[in-house]
């Protein structure tokens, strides 16, 4: 019984495979190189072209001192004080998350038409 060729002969015997072409046919290994190396440049200097993104409506960032402080003092009477962090740290994270957008929209990515 034959044992199973190990990877490593395998591996060897690919390669001779590989190099016998090469010495064979160098010019169209070599033709075949340069087609592969156009297509490669060709696909990663491609445009990317991408659905233009939805208009975000405007975001309100003025709310008046009274308004303000109404709020305040009902969310510090009926809620604890870690629940008033995690809202805070919340809204901190919606204003980071509204920039990004913001920062994606005027990115200068050319935009599909469709």
């Amino acid at each position: 019984m034959d044992e199973p060729r190990t990877l490593e002969e395998r591996c060897e015997d690919a390669v001779f495979v590989v190099s016998d072409v090469r010495e064979r046919y160098p010019a169209r290994c070599a033709d075949e190189l340069a087609k592969y190396l156009l297509l490669k440049n060709d696909i990663a200097l491609r445009p990317i072209l991408v659905k233009p993104m939805p208009q975000l409506p405007e975001v309100q960032q003025v709310i008046d001192v009274e308004t303000q402080t109404e709020i305040r003092e009902t969310f510090k009477s009926s809620k604890t004080q870690e629940q008033w962090n995690n809202i805070i740290h919340n809204i901190h994270e919606l204003k980071i998350v509204t920039q990004q957008l913001e920062d994606n929209k005027n990115f200068g990515i050319k935009y599909q038409l469709s």
